[in-house]
């Protein structure tokens, strides 16, 4: 107070200049201050005491202790004026950054709620997301939890040197002065992002970085929030805003269900609905009109899911899938429950009362080739969404650690774009859990993560194996379907052997009925079809019988299987 008053009041000033013997006041000499408080606690005036380690009073020369001057920090002295403004030191590091109004308000309020009941807990984690218009967001999180919100620069972090510690009392000092959380963004310049993870790792508050990963040299508590839903009826709104009443009432019920299906930010549904607003609105009828709008909300949900995954654009169709009537009943109810989503789980009130997710996981199980992927991408073309085919053959041996972080952007990216994901070689995943091993424990427990991701998805999520009988029974059960795809019998070998030629091909002598006598799986099949081609584009000659058993031979060495059963099913 003494030195507040040195500050602000002209009399307090002119006694501590003809007190020191000074024309003006430089500061607050430390054996004067001692003498009008009959203190000689030199704790208060020590670099490593409360008042000048965060900041409070600073030492502008150095000099020996009895012989210092203490000035109040000008940011302090503006916030006792009620002058609030971040400390000159921070401002070259730290922009202010303005809140929008792009966030949707039940979303924004989720994540907030979620900092705030961590804070209450004495926890700030360094909150880790990926959010859609991340900076937008990030700011009406702040201003919601009434934090003013600044992006941090990791390019002049890198630049502060030895300065860093300093720079993190500064801010965790304005932190009492005025509330506020420091933003930062994903640093492809590994210096960069070491200035910035040094940074954080000292900093004793709430951060929010808008990336996928931690900053490498990142040494504190991380907590990654996946991105939010946005309440149903307010998306609904957003639709038809951006829509118009016009367009939005040729649609019936699909914007309820582009609502339910699609996670997008405000400045996509913007963008989706004025791509397809002029095709609704010239659209002949309603299914065209519904077409046009689906197919604008899929491009701009078009899923990128990084390295564990590729992107498909369904092609196939009904007709290319040869299967038992059981199997294309599943596969029909399968497509229904994804279509009718939004009726049964919102508009019928399905989805109260459970903390389960609404999204719908199938297993699909059966031999090599009889045709399961080919279902996945006949579903995935009925819905007029991308397949999403992931890779994790090879997670098991480097699970523990990074893959975690690449599944959590793959789950985000799929779920926000509505597509169907297909996860291949599930048996590898999903095989009976046990304890055997130093790595096994932590396999566990990424697999739970990953049943639990699978579990909160809002899409359709398919799963293949080969091996049913390996895995778990508790996985199975999770399951909403489990589709057995069995060996093709020889009236569905038939249809596969007539199918699988497109009608350009020319053929000569090749007999469906009698190829079918032959046990092979429908992929098998289109191996020989193919090979066969090549053989006749060769030769310069039409696809011939020669040129198909020729090819059955080489799918049968592959195989491993006898090659008599050739002579007897085709040959006899």
């Amino acid at each position: 107070m003494l030195c507040f008053a040195l500050e602000t009041d002209a009399q307090t000033a002119m006694v501590v200049a003809e007190a020191s013997g000074e024309r003006q006041a430089g500061g607050m000499p430390v054996a004067l201050a001692h003498a009008i408080l009959g203190s000689e606690e030199w704790a208060a005036s020590s670099p490593a005491g409360t008042l000048r380690r965060w900041h409070i009073l600073e030492a502008p020369v150095s000099a020996p202790r009895a012989q210092l001057r203490l000035r109040l920090a000008d940011a302090v002295t503006d916030a006792l004026l009620g002058i609030f403004a971040l400390d000159a030191q921070l401002v070259p590091v730290a922009r202010p950054l303005q809140a929008t109004a792009t966030a949707p308000a039940t979303w924004v309020r989720d994540i907030a709620v979620a900092l705030a009941r961590r804070g209450a807990e004495g926890l700030s984690p360094v909150v880790l997301a990926s959010w859609p218009d991340g900076l937008a967001t990030a700011a009406a999180v702040a201003v919601a939890l009434g934090m003013r919100p600044y992006v941090l620069d990791a390019s002049r972090l890198a630049a502060s040197g030895d300065r860093l510690p300093s720079l993190q009392r500064l801010w965790e000092r304005d932190l009492v002065l005025q509330p506020s959380i420091a933003i930062a963004e994903q640093q492809a310049d590994p210096l960069y992002e070491a200035a910035l993870g040094a940074f954080l790792t000292g900093l004793a508050a709430h951060a929010i970085v808008l990336a996928d990963s931690a900053p490498a040299c990142l040494r504190r508590e991380v907590e990654r929030m996946v991105r939010p839903r946005v309440a149903m009826e307010e998306t609904v709104a957003l639709w038809r805003s951006a829509l118009g009443a016009r367009a939005a009432q040729k649609l019936n019920g699909s914007v309820e269900r582009a609502a339910a299906h699609f996670n997008l930010a405000p400045a996509a549904i913007s963008a989706a609905a004025a791509q397809s607003r002029s095709a609704i609105e010239a659209a002949p009828d309603d299914t065209t009109a519904e077409r046009a709008f689906w197919a604008a909300c899929g491009r701009a949900a078009w899923p990128e899911p990084g390295p564990l995954a590729s992107v498909i654009e369904p092609s196939a169709t009904w007709e290319d899938l040869v299967v038992p009537p059981g199997v294309r009943d599943d596969l029909d109810s399968l497509v229904r429950q994804v279509r009718h989503s939004a009726v049964v789980f919102d508009r019928w009130g399905f989805s109260a009362g459970t903390t389960r997710g609404r999204g719908l996981v199938a297993l699909f199980a059966g031999p090599s080739g009889t045709g399961k992927t080919l279902a996945a991408e006949c579903i995935a073309a009925a819905l007029g969404l991308p397949l999403v085919r992931a890779d994790f053959s090879q997670l098991q041996s480097k699970w523990v650690g990074e893959s975690s972080k690449l599944a959590s952007k793959l789950f985000d990216e799929v779920e926000a774009g509505g597509a169907v994901l297909l996860i291949d070689e599930a048996d590898g995943l999903l095989g009976r859990r046990g304890a055997s091993t130093e790595i096994q424990p932590h396999w566990n427990a990424e697999i739970g993560f990953l049943l639990q991701r699978l579990e909160a998805y809002r899409g359709l999520a398919i799963l293949t194996t080969n091996m049913k009988s390996v895995i778990d029974e508790a996985f199975l059960r999770r399951f909403r379907f489990v589709v057995d795809f069995p060996l093709p019998g020889p009236a569905e070998r038939e249809q596969i052997w007539r199918r699988v030629f497109p009608h350009g091909a020319p053929l000569d002598g090749v007999d469906p009925a009698l190829l079918a006598r032959l046990p092979l799986a429908g992929g098998a099949i289109r191996n020989v079809a193919l090979n066969a081609a090549f053989l006749a584009a060769e030769a310069g000659s039409a696809i011939t019988a020669a040129h198909v058993v020729t090819a059955l031979r080489a799918e049968y060495r592959k195989l491993e299987r006898p090659a008599g059963e050739i002579d007897v099913g085709v040959l006899a």
